[in-house]
């Protein structure tokens, strides 16, 4: 089963179609236990979703990698975009110093000892995305 993701556009439009069907944004904040107050302003987007409302929602923030084109990308071919990316500058050492990264940075990275930089990722067209996705459900639900 493929995974199915949702951008934050879609993750609103689900949370104000589920405050509207709860009578509104009062009455849903009370199922919650939330502060009335505290659900308008991440509904609104003056507050970063909390995890308490996510799963009252049924989904899970989750981090991709995302092409120029908007497409998900898996690990596999993140690292072998930056693979193919190295290996035509001629190597680590001349990536690092072409595109201004610190090498010992560049190698942690590459080994998964660090976190890829925005700075590496943006060369070969490559930006981190926060998607949010169904969680899981439990056999027992």
């Amino acid at each position: 089963m493929t995974d199915v993701f949702l951008n934050l556009e879609a993750v609103y439009s689900f949370l104000n179609t589920r405050m509207r069907k709860a009578g509104g944004n009062s009455a849903f904040a009370r199922m919650l236990g939330l502060n009335d107050k505290t659900l308008s302003n991440m509904a609104n987007a003056r507050r970063k979703l909390n995890d308490q409302l996510l799963a009252a929602l049924g989904l899970v923030e989750v981090e991709r990698y995302v092409d120029v084109d908007g497409n998900i990308l898996p690990m596999l071919e993140v690292y072998s975009k930056l693979n193919t990316a190295i290996r035509r500058a001629g190597g680590n050492s001349a990536f690092a110093r072409l595109h201004g990264l610190n090498i010992k940075h560049l190698s942690n990275m590459m080994n998964d000892r660090r976190r890829l930089s925005k700075a590496l990722l943006r060369v070969v067209g490559i930006r981190r995305a926060k998607l949010y996705m169904y969680a899981a459900r439990s056999a027992a639900a």
